[in-house]
């Protein structure tokens, strides 16, 4: 069984001693010393099997998954590490997952000793799936830091008004800095009908408290439900959305939207994904901003082995078309395009940074500047996630934003610091 399922490439380091300890059955301290050598030989598979099959023999499954996966990315006819990435998939309870690794190592017609294994997994999969087929989870978050900005406002005094001249702003029209507290939990519920069709429903309610202004206080409630299919490569979610945006408790506003999504998977390294938005915008007690929503977009990622980097870019393009015509100097077209990489320095750190570009060009100039409001967007935001625990994440993030406009009361820079701890339960 082992010689069939060796990948049988020359180690290009030297890990005996944590093959003697595996040897001894001493997976734990396999495990330690293996993490502690990540930086030095992640990306060689021979290390990752060994970090990988250490892991899940002393109980971090999680952690087996990411090493395992980095062999297979290196080393695609690795059967012994698909078959240990199927185990780690199965302890996880992702189950399609695993089934998926298991039929993959069949279909290598592997010796009796090895199907038979792989069909007492496939039989249990079966098994749990039948009266399991319904799963929750649920999360629940803190977040604190400080903005430079929490109302995105200019920091000029004064702008210049067609026809006024020189207008001074007030305190609540310019930018306010602050630091903030914001909490929040959410519960999804997915329902298999079959192995290829089901149903699922997700809420999210986070609230924000400014610690000096609660006037720039927010609260988001969101809600999304629908149905998913599978064909192959291919995945399908037709999710309705229904979305509550909240200033100083005050409804600010409300969308309402059906998001079709294809997502289908490129080999082991490369995921493609196109999206749709169709929806309205309403603004309670400001009807001339309500607005008809049309967005489309799509991602690509794709995985680099060695230094086991996670690359993604997407781009978009929307129209908020407004609903009277006393306000379409609030419509908008705008289109977008974002760079994200993330970087799993070791199983449970990771470093992660995107940029993000938009142009957004009104349809009908401002009554108040005699023009047509255009701006230009940029953000950056880079973070550190450390997960101590299965269930545990902390999470530390800066986001710098850059609004650029021909209309100078329209033009702000923001910059946020947060620090977060999230805890899900499974």
């Amino acid at each position: 069984m082992l010689a069939w399922l060796a990948a049988g490439s020359a180690a290009a380091l030297d890990n005996s001693d944590i093959e003697k300890l595996m040897q001894d059955g001493n997976y734990a301290a396999a495990y330690e010393l293996a993490e502690a050598r990540v930086a030095e030989g992640s990306g060689e598979p021979d290390f990752d099997f060994l970090l990988g099959l250490a892991a899940l023999e002393s109980g971090h499954a999680g952690q087996a998954v990411f090493a395992l996966e980095r062999v297979l990315i290196a080393e695609p006819q690795n059967h012994r590490a698909r078959l240990e990435l199927g185990r780690a998939y199965f302890l996880q309870n992702d189950y399609p997952s695993a089934r998926a690794e298991f039929s993959t190592v069949l279909a290598a017609n592997p010796p009796e000793n090895v199907r038979a294994r792989i069909t007492q997994f496939l039989d249990e999969i079966a098994r749990r799936e039948a009266t399991q087929q319904t799963r929750t989870r649920a999360y629940a978050e803190v977040k604190t830091g400080a903005d430079s900005n929490i109302n995105s406002a200019t920091s000029n005094t004064t702008v210049e008004v067609p026809g006024l001249g020189p207008v001074t702003l007030n305190e609540t029209s310019r930018a306010q800095a602050d630091n903030f507290l914001s909490y929040g939990f959410g519960v999804s519920v997915d329902h298999a009908l079959s192995k290829t069709r089901g149903l699922f429903a997700a809420f999210r309610a986070e609230q924000r408290n400014n610690f000096s202004s609660d006037a720039s206080d927010t609260r988001v409630l969101d809600f999304r439900g629908g149905a998913a299919f599978a064909h192959g490569q291919d995945k399908f979610r037709i999710p309705v959305q229904l979305q509550q945006f909240d200033v100083n408790d005050q409804a600010f506003r409300r969308l309402v939207s059906v998001n079709p999504e294809w997502t289908r998977s490129f080999g082991s390294a490369d995921l493609g994904t196109l999206f749709l938005q169709l929806g309205r915008l309403s603004f309670p007690g400001q009807d001339t901003r309500n607005a008809r929503l049309a967005l489309l977009g799509g991602a690509w990622t794709h995985r680099v082995s060695k230094p086991n980097l996670t690359l993604t870019l997407g781009g978009y393009y929307g129209d908020e078309r407004a609903e009277r015509s006393a306000g379409n100097f609030n419509g908008r077209d705008y289109y977008g395009a974002r760079f994200g990489a993330q970087w799993a320095m070791t199983p449970t750190h990771n470093l992660y940074a995107s940029l993000a570009l938009q142009k957004v060009k009104h349809d009908a100039p401002h009554p108040s500047f005699g023009q047509v409001r255009k701006d230009h967007l940029r953000q950056l935001t880079a973070g550190w996630r450390w997960q101590p625990a299965r269930a545990w994440g902390l999470n530390t993030e800066v986001t710098y934003l850059d609004n650029r406009s021909n209309i100078s009361l329209f033009a702000f820079d923001r910059t946020q610091l947060q620090l977060s701890a999230r805890y899900d339960f499974y």
